[in-house]
């Protein structure tokens, strides 16, 4: 793989040769060799000896290879409702390790939403601590704030939203003392803790030939 500022090179005993990117930069004897850029690279997969470059996650089946699509153009958010609700209780509050005051969101998600995609992604931006997410009393996500977006896949809770159970989600905050066994990746503002819903994007599943 490429790396900035470095020219990529190889030097056999007879001579130094220089290598371009993204192409065959040596053949000799069936081997090739060949420097990819690093957008290039984070495309490759290796499906049974085969090499496939393809933007986002791969799955192989009985023989056909398939690759998740995100539809730019499609935005399902009249399929989801997020809303402040009153508290109500539910299980592993200790799981949240903060003392500050907890917030809670009712998000409304219309059964129908996955009838017509593979998956649906939804983006929430988020500036407290961690939450939890919950259908009905059941904990069936959680995050630690690691980079203010807590990202979910509708597929994995099909079963959850054809339930028609309210999802709540519950957050909290930092403290200015921090918590003593929660290390934070950001750099987290004591006492915010908002939660918004930024998109909900289609995924189609294609055939990768």
């Amino acid at each position: 793989m490429e790396i900035d500022g470095v020219s990529p090179k190889l030097k056999t005993s007879n001579e130094e040769i220089s290598l371009p990117v993204d192409q065959i930069g040596f053949e000799q004897n069936g081997v090739q060799i060949i420097v990819l850029s690093k957008d290039k690279a984070l495309q490759l997969h290796n499906i049974s000896g085969k090499i496939i470059f393809e933007k986002g996650t791969v799955y192989y089946d009985n023989g056909t290879v398939f690759c998740e699509k995100i539809d730019d153009n499609a935005d399902l958010r009249k399929y989801i409702t997020l809303s402040d609700r009153e508290k109500i209780k539910l299980p592993y509050d200790y799981y949240l390790y903060s003392y500050g005051k907890r917030k809670y969101y009712s998000l409304r998600i219309d059964s129908s939403i996955l009838d017509n995609c593979y998956d649906a992604e939804l983006t929430f931006d988020f500036t407290g601590l961690n939450l939890q997410l919950f259908c009905g009393k059941t904990l069936i996500d959680d995050y630690f704030n690691t980079n203010g977006r807590y990202v979910i896949r509708l597929r994995e809770f099909e079963e959850y939203i054809k339930s028609g159970k309210e999802f709540v989600i519950k957050t909290v905050p930092p403290t200015k003392f921090g918590v003593g066994n929660v290390y934070n990746e950001i750099n987290l503002v004591p006492k915010a803790n908002e939660l918004k819903l930024l998109s909900v994007k289609k995924i189609n599943l294609n055939t990768v030939k």
